[in-house]
């Protein structure tokens, strides 16, 4: 590996998320059909395409939700990086915290909805009366569901291998090193186009608020500016542009234009 890589290395953790949601369908079988006439059809709340839902899939959108959290967390500091997020050191503390609070809140989650599964698959059959045989052979036990349900993370240090064939060995991690500074400037021009469009064009005035996306994209660059020499500029020119702003009230008029150049 070169320096720079070993460098790279030397100053981010790895964290992974591994969420695991339980879908609450099962396979539609021929023989969920048999005893309807042709053209009845299931509803679409409760089968499609080929799949049938053994309970209401609303009870488990809070996982997804927690899930989505969860990303966010490590997006706003992090990089993509073999499948998880390269965090700097320096933020990673922060992260971890925010990861353990969602962990809580996901064991919470799943403790209640556990506790009122059977609650859930009984409110489902007598929302669909005619297709209960369709439903109750398919009920998925509480402790399969239990099994399917799960949130965990880990924080990784990532090393070049120093023994045999080292230099073959870490060419693959050399190249995925490397493309970190593209991915850098990939999520943060994504993650701005977005503000743009949806916080600040076409509006006359935006409140203090809006400036917060702003300055999480700021704090990233400048949190992971070792990994390229030009994001260092860049978070001076929005620093720089951030102190012509008013501080309190709403932004509008030439400060608004200034957020606009952006």
């Amino acid at each position: 590996m070169t320096t720079t890589t070993v460098k790279v290395l030397d100053q981010v953790l790895l964290v992974q998320l591994e969420p695991h949601i339980w879908s609450a369908r099962k396979k539609l079988q021929n023989e969920d059909l048999t005893r309807v006439q042709s053209s009845d059809l299931p509803p679409s709340d409760l089968a499609s395409l080929g799949s049938k839902k053994i309970i209401d899939t609303e009870k488990l959108k809070v996982f997804d939700r927690l899930k989505k959290r969860a990303h966010r967390a490590c997006e706003a500091s992090g990089v993509r990086f073999l499948g998880g997020y390269a965090i700097s050191l320096t933020k990673v503390g922060e992260v971890a915290k925010e990861l353990d609070k969602i962990e809580a809140e996901w064991a919470k989650e799943k403790a209640d909805f556990l506790a009122n599964y059977q609650g859930y698959v009984n409110d489902w059959l007598a929302a669909h009366p005619n297709w209960a045989h369709c439903i109750k052979g398919s009920v998925t036990t509480k402790g399969r569901v239990e099994e399917a349900i799960g949130f965990t993370w880990q924080a990784i240090q990532v090393r070049e291998h120093k023994g045999k064939n080292a230099n073959v060995l870490n060419r693959g991690m050399a190249r995925q090193v490397s493309g970190l500074s593209e991915q850098l400037f990939k999520e943060i021009a994504a993650s701005a186009g977005d503000m743009l469009d949806k916080t600040l064009l076409g509006k006359d005035k935006v409140s203090q608020h809006s400036l917060q996306r702003v300055r999480q994209l700021r704090d990233k660059l400048h949190d992971l500016c070792f990994l390229n020499p030009a994001a260092k500029p860049l978070v001076d020119s929005i620093d720089y542009t951030l102190s012509l702003l008013p501080t309190t009230g709403s932004i509008e008029g030439i400060a608004l234009m200034l957020c606009s150049s952006w």
